[in-house]
């Protein structure tokens, strides 16, 4: 059985791992260049972050591609949701972005899209895992090669051209904020966006060196950008992602807003009052579904993952949704999280108000490791479960393995942490004891 390249969001591992290497890109660029002619694309743009491997594998990923019939446009550094929206437009059949997101710069990875599906399919990762693996190396056929241009100018106007049309010329007059541009694609683009709407712009983490991306800054680590508010005595601050599709916000008195939180502001927003339904994942806090609640609003759950979240949006025709990580989907902008345009959503919301949201339920997460995923909807395991569960007072457990490591997590919410960590320990245990006699 063939190990699929994918993820949970597109390819990711360590560069020099497998298919992180030089012979195994190219091997990836020819298959992809080959399901591209097989699906009749013809067009395809490249973008990164600005990790230092990115420009190997762009070129060892050129050097596969561009052995087909097919046109390349390089679109060097540039966030994932720019290149999201491109290839939404139609300006390209596939868009590939090279970056790791939140992931520091050992990382790094692929995300890919179509216009017909958005991200990658099952179906289609499933097609470009086999032909990665069985695909013979290509023998040019030199009369047959692909084309290429080097584009950034023209998608950044194309960028600014649509936010512009979402927002009041200078709303930010006046303002001023913070932005932690986590040393990625964002650190040109982000603080020009936010100039253009009449912003008083003070950028952090906006100087890439290629090593530095995420580190010790940006979405992961909004310390920095707490500091900065405070110091400035700002309006408001906002920190991305490496590749801008997360974004956490600090207000005015310095307090961090992760993506539930920023669910509930945005409800406060005329484009999105209305929505009676939100969507996010089983890893949403009680506290959002509480406060939804109140405001007889439902929270929809989903399983983690971006592109579960997006589908269960589109099938109930819903606008907001998002993840607690930060990925936040504004359908009536993007089909894809973009942090820019929902930093600037919350800017047009929160700045003039003073909205409360709603108190976490104190949450524990324990990682339990794991050698032999067994199947937890089967006995004994349901009725572990089950038996935790019933000792909740008002909140949630959720049990799931990991998609990237050998763990199973544990996550319990309940009124008190102490509560919370009592259930927890118990339960860690016991399927502990359960795993370790399943395999004897």
């Amino acid at each position: 059985m063939q190990a699929t390249l994918f993820g949970t969001d597109g390819i990711r591992k360590t560069m020099g791992q497998e298919p992180l290497t030089t012979q195994s890109l190219i091997q990836l660029g020819n298959a992809l260049g080959h399901w591209m002619v097989q699906n009749k694309k013809q067009h395809v743009a490249i973008a990164h972050d600005t990790r230092q491997s990115c420009s190997l594998i762009k070129s060892a990923l050129k050097t596969g591609l561009l052995q087909y019939p097919l046109h390349v446009t390089d679109a060097q550094i540039l966030p994932t949701p720019l290149l999201f929206n491109v290839v939404a437009e139609g300006s390209c059949d596939v868009g590939i972005m090279i970056t790791a997101s939140h992931n520091q710069h050992h990382d790094n990875g692929l995300k890919i899209f179509t216009t017909d599906h958005g991200k990658t399919t099952p179906e289609q990762e499933k097609e470009l895992t086999t032909l990665f693996h069985t695909l013979p190396s290509f023998s040019c056929f030199y009369e047959h090669l692909g084309t290429e241009t080097i584009t950034e100018p023209a998608l950044m106007i194309f960028y600014e051209h649509k936010l512009s049309s979402f927002f009041p010329k200078n709303f930010l007059q006046n303002r001023t904020v913070i932005i932690d541009c986590a040393n990625g694609a964002f650190s040109n683009i982000a603080p020009t966006i936010f100039k253009l709407f009449g912003a008083q712009v003070i950028t952090i983490a906006d100087k890439p060196n290629g090593k530095n991306i995420n580190l010790n800054c940006g979405s992961q680590h909004p310390e920095q950008l707490q500091k900065a508010v405070l110091e400035h005595k700002a309006d408001i601050g906002f920190a991305f992602d490496g590749d801008g599709d997360r974004v956490v916000m600090v207000n005015k008195d310095g307090t961090v807003y992760n993506g539930d939180h920023i669910l509930a502001l945005l409800l406060h927003n005329t484009a999105y009052k209305n929505q009676t339904t939100v969507v996010s994942t089983i890893m949403a806090n009680q506290g959002l579904q509480a406060h939804l609640n109140q405001h007889s609003k439902t929270l929809e759950r989903t399983a983690v993952g971006d592109k579960n979240v997006l589908k269960r949006m589109q099938e109930l025709d819903c606008l907001l949704g998002g993840e607690p990580s930060g990925h936040i989907i504004l359908r009536d902008f993007n089909q894809t999280s973009d942090g820019l345009f929902t930093a600037l959503r919350l800017a047009q919301t929160v700045i003039t108000k003073d909205i409360q949201t709603f108190k976490n339920y104190p949450q524990v997460l324990i990682n339990v490791p794991v050698k032999l995923k067994k199947d937890l909807s089967l006995h004994p395991y349901t009725d572990i479960i089950e038996k935790h569960k019933n000792q909740l007072i008002d909140g949630r457990l959720v049990v799931r393995y990991s998609g990237t490591e050998p763990l199973l997590r544990v996550m319990i919410e309940d009124q008190t942490k102490e509560h919370a960590q009592s259930i927890g320990a118990l339960l860690s245990q016991e399927l502990i004891n359960t795993l370790a006699q399943e395999k004897e």
